[in-house]
């Protein structure tokens, strides 16, 4: 009369079902009936271990809800783990996974990235992005600019200098024909900071310019706060300077082949090539011209976009959309060997491993030693 646990009584149906299964005696439509049950079951498997046997990865002890299976001997049979073989090639695919490109390249040429600093040891793309960035101390004659300084940044950074002692970003510079002197990739302003305030050396990042993991874009000139009709005005005063109107698809088409400086698109959709003729010095003093003339009467706005209706969103007061073409390094390099430099604000280059917050004491600087 007194109710039995539940996990009892399923042990009783579960040793019954076995018994009615084996009864010598049993008829066959019972043996078919009690068949039928055992299959329509699903099987359960319990797998207990001890705590120690967990800890090792070993299963000590398998049991059945069901006796008598067919199914015990292959459930029961041990699947073979590979041991420490198969568990370092795992390793090794995820870290093949977690490296990127270039370890995804090492494995498929079937070959390994060696570290010629570690004594031949492997290395993988992880380990090769933790190389440290090539900083030196640098003559500030020995630099080359590419582009004009800003006068409205390079001027509070002087000040910024002095107040703080210490020169935090490094400019990122380039040998030419192996240095020197070198050409100033980005930091322009830094440099022009540091010679305004007499140092001898400054500190700079020393890149590879042909490192294909460095890139070379351009930033376009969104001009506001500037009226249409006479920026318009202004452009066409310009010396050596000829507007021709068209459309944006050919303007970009021009712009590509270099038969025209920049192009200009207004927020209607009126839009107009800027072409100029003469040398390397010639073109790029008449494009100097072109931004001197929106710099000084508007707000620039530096966009990666050419599509000006994409922009009339996030931005007021919109006059123009200035684009310009994309320059090669190789470009950069004939501009700053010649001493003709590109207007501030245009080229930006993309560094891998950037070196900030250098904080590298100014006083060391103006030494001449």
């Amino acid at each position: 009369g007194v109710p039995r646990p539940a996990a009892q009584r399923r042990k009783a149906r579960a040793q019954a079902r076995v018994r009615s299964v084996a009864a010598p005696g049993a008829t066959a439509a019972g043996r078919g009936a009690a068949s039928s049950r055992h299959a329509a079951r699903p099987l359960r498997l319990v797998r207990r271990a001890s705590s120690g046997a967990r800890a090792r990865g070993r299963v000590c002890r398998r049991r059945f809800a069901l006796a008598g299976s067919p199914r015990r001997d292959d459930a029961c049979r041990r699947r073979p783990s590979g041991g420490p073989a198969r568990r370092g090639a795992r390793l090794r695919e995820r870290e093949t996974r977690r490296g990127g490109a270039d370890a995804g390249a090492d494995a498929r040429a079937g070959g390994t990235a060696v570290d010629a600093h570690a004594g031949g040891a492997p290395v993988n793309a992880r380990q090769r992005s933790s190389e440290m960035p090539d900083l030196r101390v640098l003559r500030v004659a020995d630099l080359l600019l590419h582009e004009q300084h800003d006068a409205q940044r390079s001027d509070p950074l002087a000040q910024r200098i002095v107040s703080d002692g210490v020169l935090k970003n490094p400019p990122i510079v380039a040998p030419v024909d192996g240095g020197p002197p070198f050409v100033v990739l980005d930091g322009a302003n830094r440099v022009t900071a540091a010679s305004a305030l007499g140092l001898v050396h400054v500190v700079a990042q020393v890149v590879d310019y042909d490192d294909p993991a460095l890139a070379l874009d351009t930033w376009h000139h969104l001009v506001c706060g500037f009226p249409r009709d006479r920026f318009d005005a202004l452009v066409e005063q310009v010396v050596g300077v000829r507007l021709e109107p068209t459309d944006v698809m050919h303007a970009r088409a021009l712009v590509a082949r270099r038969e025209a400086l920049a192009f200009v698109v207004h927020p209607d959709g009126r839009a107009y090539a800027v072409g100029a003729a003469g040398d390397l010095h010639e073109r790029t003093a008449r494009l100097n011209a072109l931004v001197d003339i929106y710099r000084s009467h508007g707000r620039i706005c530096r966009v990666r976009t050419d599509h000006i209706d994409d922009l009339l969103s996030w931005h007021d007061d919109v006059t123009a959309l200035v684009v310009f073409p994309r320059y090669e390094p190789a470009e950069i390099v004939d501009l700053a060997r010649v001493g003709a430099r590109l207007p501030a604000g245009i080229t930006r280059h993309l560094i891998p491993l950037r070196a900030l917050r250098v904080n590298f004491p100014v006083s060391l600087l103006r030494d001449d030693r």
